[in-house]
């Protein structure tokens, strides 16, 4: 079991790294904690019986979903709030301006 911990938080360590110098800390650090979560989850020790387990199997969830959350709002926010560039779009048109009197023939 210890493999399978050591495991996700390899992951956990090569994504925050990857993601923190692509998208910023906090999206990094947040994916980075979401998947500890789900390592704590999927490594949960066999001693645990019954309720206890049910309860820890909850909290872990309640705190890998609210990670979840956390990081979408944060990644959509990072890159909604950024200014997007706009050219100019031309287009013919069929209108015409007047720009005064016409000329006397």
């Amino acid at each position: 079991m210890d493999n399978l911990k050591d495991s996700f938080e390899a992951v956990a360590d090569w994504c925050e790294k990857q993601l923190e110098e692509k998208q910023g800390r906090e999206i990094g650090m947040t994916f980075g904690a979401m998947l500890r979560a789900y390592g704590r989850l999927a490594t949960l020790p066999s001693r645990l019986q019954g309720d206890q387990r049910a309860a820890k199997e909850r909290e872990l969830n309640a705190k890998a979903e609210q990670l979840l959350f956390e990081l979408s709002t944060r990644f959509f926010v990072a890159h909604e709030s950024k200014p997007k560039i706009v050219e100019p779009h031309f287009m013919r048109t069929n209108m015409t301006y007047d720009t005064g009197p016409r000329p006397q023939e």
